[in-house]
């Protein structure tokens, strides 16, 4: 007894080093910098960081360990897997090596027509290649088998033991048992080098050593390609020396090496305490809070929108540029407009149903937008056609502004077809979805001018926007003219969202056009059934008084 009590209690005092510090140190990933905790969390997932720390420090205690889910369960029969919840390194490695000309074939494919089988396989295969590279990261700085001495150390007599071991296949032939005790060793360790030449060769996912005085490259890099530099040599020094101090679980110089290789940098620091708090999960329960009729629910309501308001700064700060760049930054960012402009028609026009519908879709695109973050960089480096704050300050901005007012008139307008009393604010909150969208047409009109040299191409995205700056112009003059009264005015304005979901999210499917940026993937099915019960659930709404009344009389 005493024995299984001993074996629950040592787990809470077994040693571990402290990450916090190592996961603040920089590193340069897909074209910026970032915290070693952020890149844990793209290779590993959500606190990673003491996986990253064994994969590269010990790397042969983690070859074995379950790493990798099958993104399809058609991969399971193309690598010819057992059937299990996830697999190893080792489990997965030897597979890819057998459908090795496959893989050459969707390598030189267009990534825009792979099919989704082949885009599962490789994006599987690019999270095995990247762990290979991490765990051979550090490879050059522990002994090498059959010495004393690591690869940095051994590489200047790397020409001389080649030599030594032709002369000796030259005397002998390749039979190893003819070799004395001293050749065998300058055999085996020749091949060593060898081996780890050609790692080097390869590895360049690392990046953390300072090659010049603004770029980082990897430690193979520095090594075997030529990117050394006066300070890249101490810092070498300082990671080799960390990787030691993690083999000998050192904390005091764990902690020493951690400090020699921090240098301040408030956005590494920002970055760390974004992902450290769960800002997210916490502004959807504010808003959904404020939904509940109770005496704190405005509080709630305000406090999410603040909360809200400090995450897309943050995201700001850190990239330096304006709030919009990507799909999944614009679901934030319209979500942040309709939980504002509900908030505001709430304090300033007394409309009870627009906070409860501004926090409703607040919280509703939060928890869509985490579809789109997938497991990746939410801070992607801008391809070049975006790769302008102006535009993106102004265009951008003003569209998705015009896309946070026309769902939330065409909520309204749900709640205006159960309750009568909301539709004399319908016009208004529609012309304000119809200014921004139409200026941010223009201004998007003017940006393609300057950078493709035509105003306008008819181009899906573009007549996305078109088609909402139509549809609301068209319904605000039949309501202006009472060609449509007002019932049917909140129906045909509730498909607005229809409208923007098409334009929003439906032109990216069809991936054409230069406004085709890759942002959705395998969505096409989600969009019909939104689409498919949005319009049911309208049709419902509207024919709905003519099933009560008579029963109620």
């Amino acid at each position: 007894m005493r024995w299984f009590l001993l074996f629950l209690i040592i787990p809470f005092f077994a040693h571990a080093l402290p990450m916090e510090q190592f996961a603040k140190l920089p590193i340069s990933h897909e074209g910026r910098l970032k915290p070693v905790d952020s890149f844990a969390r793209i290779s590993f997932g959500d606190n990673a960081v003491e996986k990253l720390a064994k994969a590269l420090f010990t790397p042969d205690e983690i070859l074995d360990e379950p790493s990798f889910e099958l993104p399809s369960p058609q991969l399971q029969q193309i690598l010819q897997l057992p059937l299990q919840d996830a697999y190893s390194y080792n489990d997965l490695a030897p597979h890819f090596d057998a459908i090795r000309p496959a893989l050459k074939l969707i390598a030189n494919k267009d990534s825009n027509k792979f099919t989704a089988t082949e885009k599962s396989l490789w994006g599987l295969y690019q999270q095995v290649q990247n762990f290979s590279q991490i765990i051979r990261s550090f490879t050059w700085a522990f002994s090498v088998e059959g010495s004393d001495k690591n690869y940095l150390e051994l590489r200047s007599e790397r020409e001389f033991l080649l030599a030594k071991v032709k002369k000796t296949i030259a005397q002998k032939g390749d039979d190893v048992a003819r070799y004395n005790e001293t050749e065998q060793q300058q055999a085996k360790l020749s091949l060593a080098l060898a081996s780890l030449t050609l790692i080097g060769a390869e590895n360049n996912l690392f990046k953390v050593i300072p090659s010049t005085a603004s770029e980082l490259a990897a430690p193979w890099q520095v090594i075997e390609g030529g990117k050394g530099s006066p300070q890249s040599a101490q810092v070498m020094q300082q990671w080799q020396a960390l990787a030691l101090a993690y083999r000998a679980d050192d904390e005091a110089q764990w902690n020493k090496q951690i400090e020699a290789l921090s240098k301040p940098n408030w956005k590494i620091n920002l970055e760390y305490l974004y992902n450290q708090l769960p800002l997210l999960a916490i502004i959807v329960g504010l808003y959904l809070l404020s939904l509940i009729p109770f005496r704190f629910a405005a509080t709630a309501y305000g406090g999410g929108l603040l909360l809200h308001a400090i995450f897309i700064l943050s995201r700001m700060a850190i990239m330096g540029r304006p709030p919009v760049s990507s799909l999944y930054e614009s679901v934030l960012f319209v979500a942040l407009a309709c939980a504002a402009f509900g908030y505001w028609l709430y304090q300033r026009k007394q409309i009870k149903e627009a906070a409860y519908v501004g926090a409703a879709l607040g919280a509703a695109l939060l928890l869509i937008s985490t579809v789109y973050a997938g497991q990746g960089d939410t801070f992607g480096v801008l391809i070049a056609v975006l790769n302008t704050n102006i535009w993106l300050a102004t265009h951008v901005v003003c569209i998705t502004l015009g896309y946070a007012l026309s769902l939330l008139v065409g909520t309204m307008a749900h709640v205006a077809l159960w309750r009568a009393s909301v539709h004399r604010y319908l016009p208004f909150i529609a012309v304000l979805a119809l200014l921004f969208t139409t200026i941010g047409t223009i201004l998007g009109g003017i940006w393609a001018d300057q950078s493709w040299g035509r105003f306008w191409g008819w181009d899906p995205k573009e007549n996305g926007a078109l088609l909402i700056v139509l549809w609301l112009a068209w319904l605000l003059h039949a309501r202006m003219t009472v060609a449509v009264k007002e019932r049917k005015f909140a129906a045909l304005l509730a498909i607005s969202n229809i409208i923007v979901a098409l334009s929003w999210f439906g032109v990216n499917l069809l991936n054409t056009g230069l406004h085709s940026y890759g942002f959705t993937d395998n969505a096409a099915l989600g969009l019909f059934w939104f689409c498919a019960l949005e319009m049911a659930f309208i049709v419902a709404l509207y024919y709905y008084p003519q099933f009560v009344k008579p029963r109620a009389q």
